[in-house]
């Protein structure tokens, strides 16, 4: 999002996918976290990951830098000021809703180093 404008600066439809079990409701974002001031940006869904982007030159594409795998909804997340440690709450149901629920999927929390390669 633009402070100035208060708009999107950058729209990736289709970055999580549908699954056979949950249908679309698998693809729909449930949470997204940002390191301020950097070009780093996690995206959660029910598709099975968590991805990781990168705001490309002049913030007009997103760059997937890895995905985590994951099981359920992802209903929260953090990002640490460094970006090298994922926090994301999971859990079988969507945070706002009961329309899908992945059974298979235990209700917790999820903490992930990130490795850098810098």
């Amino acid at each position: 999002w633009g402070i100035m404008k208060k708009k999107p600066v950058q729209l990736n439809r289709g970055a999580h996918l549908p699954t056979p079990e949950l249908g679309a409701a698998a693809a729909w974002v449930g949470s997204v976290a940002a390191v301020r001031s950097s070009d780093v940006i996690a995206s959660g869904a029910a598709d099975g990951y968590i991805r990781l982007w990168s705001l490309g030159e002049g913030n007009h594409s997103l760059k997937n830098l890895y995905k985590i795998k994951v099981r359920g909804f992802v209903n929260a997340m953090a990002l640490s000021r460094n970006a090298q440690l994922l926090v994301a709450g999971v859990g079988q149901e969507p945070r706002l809703g009961r329309w899908a629920r992945d059974a298979k999927a235990r209700n917790g929390l999820m903490i992930h180093r990130i490795e850098t390669t810098e």
